[in-house]
Protein backbone atom coordinates (compact mmCIF):
# COMPACT_ATOMS: atom_id res chain seq x y z
CA UNK A 1 0.00 0.00 0.00
CA UNK A 2 2.44 2.11 1.15
CA UNK A 3 4.54 1.65 -2.24
CA UNK A 4 1.30 2.56 -4.29
CA UNK A 5 0.45 5.56 -2.42
CA UNK A 6 4.17 7.15 -2.73
CA UNK A 7 3.90 6.53 -6.47
CA UNK A 8 1.14 9.08 -7.08
CA UNK A 9 3.33 11.39 -4.82
CA UNK A 10 1.17 11.19 -1.75
CA UNK A 11 2.51 9.97 2.12
CA UNK A 12 0.49 8.07 4.42
CA UNK A 13 -0.21 9.76 8.16
CA UNK A 14 0.48 6.61 10.28
CA UNK A 15 -1.05 8.40 13.00
CA UNK A 16 -4.35 8.92 11.67
CA UNK A 17 -3.71 4.72 9.69
CA UNK A 18 -5.81 2.12 11.49
CA UNK A 19 -6.01 -1.68 11.36
CA UNK A 20 -8.24 -4.48 12.16
CA UNK A 21 -8.24 -8.30 11.67
CA UNK A 22 -11.41 -9.62 11.48
CA UNK A 23 -11.29 -12.93 12.93
CA UNK A 24 -12.81 -15.07 15.80
CA UNK A 25 -10.35 -15.86 18.59
CA UNK A 26 -7.31 -13.21 19.38
CA UNK A 27 -4.56 -12.35 17.04
CA UNK A 28 -2.52 -9.64 16.19
CA UNK A 29 -0.89 -8.32 13.21
CA UNK A 30 2.00 -6.16 12.95
CA UNK A 31 2.16 -3.55 10.31
CA UNK A 32 4.63 -1.37 9.69
CA UNK A 33 4.66 1.65 7.55
CA UNK A 34 8.12 3.25 6.97
CA UNK A 35 8.74 1.30 9.97
CA UNK A 36 6.20 2.80 11.94
CA UNK A 37 3.86 0.56 13.69
CA UNK A 38 0.44 0.68 12.19
CA UNK A 39 -2.27 0.64 15.45
CA UNK A 40 -4.51 -2.17 15.53
CA UNK A 41 -8.44 -1.55 16.78
CA UNK A 42 -10.43 -3.95 18.28
CA UNK A 43 -13.58 -2.22 17.37
CA UNK A 44 -14.68 1.04 15.02
CA UNK A 45 -17.93 2.65 14.40
CA UNK A 46 -18.20 3.51 10.61
CA UNK A 47 -21.46 5.30 9.56
CA UNK A 48 -23.21 4.30 12.14
CA UNK A 49 -22.49 1.03 12.35
CA UNK A 50 -19.89 -0.89 15.03
CA UNK A 51 -17.42 -2.97 13.34
CA UNK A 52 -15.44 -5.64 16.14
CA UNK A 53 -12.76 -7.59 15.37
CA UNK A 54 -14.40 -11.06 16.54
CA UNK A 55 -17.04 -10.04 13.70
CA UNK A 56 -19.91 -10.85 15.87
CA UNK A 57 -23.20 -8.24 15.54
CA UNK A 58 -24.39 -8.15 18.81
CA UNK A 59 -23.36 -4.88 19.99
CA UNK A 60 -24.38 -3.25 17.12
CA UNK A 61 -27.66 -4.39 17.36
CA UNK A 62 -28.13 -3.36 21.15
CA UNK A 63 -26.72 0.00 20.50
CA UNK A 64 -29.28 0.35 17.69
CA UNK A 65 -32.22 -0.64 19.93
CA UNK A 66 -31.00 1.21 22.69
CA UNK A 67 -31.20 4.43 20.96
CA UNK A 68 -34.56 3.30 19.10
CA UNK A 69 -35.40 3.12 22.67
CA UNK A 70 -34.04 6.65 23.59
CA UNK A 71 -36.37 8.18 20.40
CA UNK A 72 -39.08 6.32 21.21
CA UNK A 73 -39.01 7.32 24.78
CA UNK A 74 -38.32 10.94 23.94
CA UNK A 75 -41.76 10.75 21.72
CA UNK A 76 -43.89 9.19 23.92
CA UNK A 77 -43.41 12.00 26.71
CA UNK A 78 -44.22 14.51 23.99
CA UNK A 79 -47.61 12.96 22.76
CA UNK A 80 -48.26 12.56 26.54
CA UNK A 81 -47.75 15.70 27.59
CA UNK A 82 -50.64 18.29 28.27
CA UNK A 83 -49.26 20.91 26.14
CA UNK A 84 -49.91 18.70 23.29
CA UNK A 85 -53.38 18.61 21.79
CA UNK A 86 -54.34 15.68 20.44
Amino acid sequence: MNDSVKERGMKVNVGKTKAMLFERGESKCDILIEGEKVEQMKEFVYLGSLFTNDVKRDRDIEKRVNAGDKVNGALLAVMNSNGVSR
